[in-house]
Formats: C-alpha cells, sequence, structure tokens
C-alpha cells in the first residue's frame, strides 16, 4: 500500500541546547542519582530529548547510569565546578524591562565583556526578552558601556544574593516567563566562560557531535519498529545503520538515501 504523502514516522528531533545541558549537570550534581523521567521534568523537555542528552553526557564520562539513576561521575563533578555559574531570580525593575528576571555570576570574566551587546543578543536569540550585563570593577557594580554605577538599591539586591568580586560578571535575562529568563541568562554566561581548564579548546560549552544525535534519535525509531535494521542520514553528513541495537556502521552512505534526500 503506497504511504499518504501526510504520513510521518518516529519521533521530533531532539531540541535542547547548551543550557539543557548546563541545567543536567547541575541538577545531577545537586539531587543525583535521579531518574530520567524527573531530569526530563526539571529540564523542561521530552524524555526522548533528555535521553540524548544522557547519551552525550556519558560518553564525555560526565554521568553513570545505575538502577537507582543517573548520576555525576567524579569526572562531571570537576567539569561542573570548572564552569561554575551562580544564579538566582531577582526583581530589579529599573535594570531590565521583562516580567521576570534571573540573574547569573561568572566569575573573573570581565575581561571578556566589551559593551555588553552581544550577550543580550544571544539572551534574544534563545527566547529571553533582553540581559542586563554589569561588571564589577574597583568594587562597584558598573554597566560596561558607560562604565557609569547602578543604584544602591540594585546593587544591595545583587550582593545580597552572590559573592562579587573584582572582575566578576553579572548577567540578568529577563522575560516573560521564569524559565525564558534564566536560560536567557544562562546561555549568555555561557558564552564567556573560559573553558582553557576544561580540554574544550574551542571555547564553546560544548560541542555536540551531530553523529552522537542522529544516533540516538536512529535508536528510538529503531526501538519504535520492533528493532528492524534502520539506517539515517543527514544531508551533507555520513549516516549511521542500526541493527539488532548495535550501531553496525556510523559512515553509513547508500543509494536510496541519497536519493531520498
Amino acid at each position: 500500500m503506497a504511504l499518504k504523502p501526510q504520513q510521518k514516522f518516529g519521533g521530533p528531533v531532539p531540541k535542547f541546547n547548551e543550557y539543557h545541558l548546563w541545567k543536567a549537570i547541575v541538577s545531577l550534581d545537586d539531587k543525583s542519582p535521579i531518574g530520567r523521567k524527573k531530569l526530563s521534568t526539571i529540564l523542561g523537555i521530552g524524555e526522548g530529548s533528555t535521553r540524548t542528552i544522557i547519551s552525550i553526557l556519558t560518553k564525555k564520562q560526565y554521568v553513570t547510569t545505575r538502577s537507582n539513576g543517573i548520576q555525576l561521575t567524579e569526572i562531571g563533578k570537576k567539569f561542573k565546578d570548572q564552569i561554575h555559574i551562580d544564579t538566582n531570580p531577582i526583581v530589579v525593575s529599573d535594570l531590565t524591562i521583562g516580567t521576570y528576571n534571573c540573574a547569573a555570576r561568572v566569575p573573573h570574566a570581565s575581561k571578556r565583556i566589551t559593551c555588553g551587546c552581544e550577550e543580550r543578543d544571544t539572551a534574544i536569540k534563545c527566547g529571553a526578552t533582553g540581559a542586563t550585563t554589569l561588571v564589577c570593577i574597583n568594587d562597584n557594580l558598573i554597566f560596561p558601556d558607560s562604565r557609569s554605577r547602578i543604584s544602591t538599591e540594585a546593587e544591595v539586591k545583587l550582593r545580597s544574593l552572590f559573592k562579587i568580586q573584582d572582575g566578576d560578571v553579572i548577567i540578568i535575562g529577563t522575560a516573560d516567563n521564569p524559565s525564558a529568563a534564566e536560560r536567557g541568562a544562562i546561555i549568555a554566561a555561557l558564552g564567556i566562560v573560559d573553558y582553557s581548564k576544561t580540554g574544550n579548546t574551542n571555547g564553546v560549552f560544548f560541542s555536540v557531535n551531530i553523529a552522537d544525535v542522529l544516533s540516538s534519535v536512529t535508536f528510538t525509531i529503531h526501538n519504535l519498529v520492533g528493532r528492524l535494521p534502520v539506517c539515517a542520514k543527514m544531508k551533507n553528513k555520513l549516516g549511521v545503520r542500526i541493527e539488532n541495537g548495535v550501531v553496525i556502521d556510523s559512515a553509513y552512505t547508500g543509494e536510496i538515501l541519497e536519493q531520498a534526500i
């Protein structure tokens, strides 16, 4: 029987970014071991995407999965400490434009700030309304573009939440909901962290190997169709072939797949 054009098979491609990877690492460190379903709820994404995140972190040796749940390894704890970011919700109407705000403190990152526009744009791209960047210079919290101090009230609030030192950066994400405010603050903050000690020489928080994501999606489809052989690929990328629960080819291509793409 011919398939109708509107018929679709398999689940959606996992939707997550570096914020969800960061939140997974932080959540597991604070509450480990926890189950995948609970972690999915904490991250606010589907179990399929959570499964992919766990797979990525497992390959990095950051987490281990046991009968009682998922737990950070010693390598994972060390990595978490090296990209340490403090976060807290905050009410500072004179600094932001959104209903909800979340502040993130990045230690010793002031030299990586220019005017704060980059952090604002990064936050907007990931769903926040905006972001305000502050730097601590000579024990004063100032706007990096004008070098003017923030209000005494705002500074008192921030110092009550964080132990702020010279050279620190505060990024306040703002949005119409708490999750988007936190996401904006964190992704902007991750963009200015010094990753030299973590071994990430490319200067980003996390490089997600597209092959890892493709393998996870293909495994999901493989299980959904009763573990029948499955192959998949993306345009201009080598594919993957799975049989009997095992990846038998991670550089797969084929005439039919190429024609389909």
